[in-house]
């Protein structure tokens, strides 16, 4: 049954393109010309016309292009600026807060060593008069031994 098959589609291949070969004989067309074209027609008479482009409206292209780059350029330039200077405020805005709570800061740090060393100061005080008080006590100690 295979061989019947295969028999069949060889045969149905070669009438194919025994029909094939008389259409295009007798329409003239060649075989290199049944591409698609973008539009989706086929052949190479789609009926598109082409523009040639020459050195004028090239150039003429080319300026208008280069305008529309450099006028987004600058656009974009002047919103790099913008963003800056915003970035720039913001950030000019909280160094100077932050060197406001420093000082504020450095300030009560002031007040508190001063407490501090005030504190510091009656302690040492009370340290050398209980240590004098001590020291008498001791040498008192010693003396009455002596006797």
């Amino acid at each position: 049954m295979a061989s019947k098959f295969g028999k069949f589609l060889i045969a149905t291949a070669a009438v194919a393109a025994a029909v094939a070969g008389t259409y295009y004989y007798t329409t003239g067309k060649s075989i290199l010309d049944l591409g698609s074209d973008e539009d989706g027609e086929e052949g190479s008479s789609s009926g598109r016309s082409y523009v040639s482009l020459d050195k004028e409206r090239l150039a003429e292209t080319v300026k208008t292009t280069a305008s529309s780059v450099a006028d987004s350029a600058k656009r974009l330039s002047d919103e790099a600026v913008d963003l800056a200077k915003s970035v720039a405020k913001d950030v000019s805005g909280k160094v100077n807060g932050a060197a406001a709570s420093s000082d504020s800061f450095m300030q009560s740090l002031d007040k508190e060593l001063e407490e501090v060393k005030g504190s510091a100061e009656e302690a040492a005080e009370k340290l050398e008069d209980a240590v004098e008080e001590k020291a008498d006590k001791v040498e008192e100690f010693f003396d009455d031994e002596d006797n």
